[in-house]
């Protein structure tokens, strides 16, 4: 969600970065999903590094890398 404020219904779920912590709260077992996530290369860096320091393997992650939106 980008623009919470300009939500109908309005926005009550979380904003900010995915990181370790935000998917503590919602995935019982990090280990055990299969990540799918496509942004900027840069993004898609970042967040395919937080995976693996949550102990994921290349094999749990689906990415794709756009440069345009």
């Amino acid at each position: 969600m980008t623009q919470p404020e300009r939500s109908a219904p309005p926005w009550s779920g979380e904003t900010g970065y995915i990181d370790r912590e935000m998917l503590e709260r919602h995935v019982p077992d990090l280990i055990a999903p299969i990540y799918y996530f496509a942004d900027p290369p840069a993004k898609t860096a970042a967040m395919h590094e937080m995976l693996e320091q949550c102990g994921l393997g290349e094999e749990s992650m689906r990415y794709e890398e756009f440069y345009g939106y």
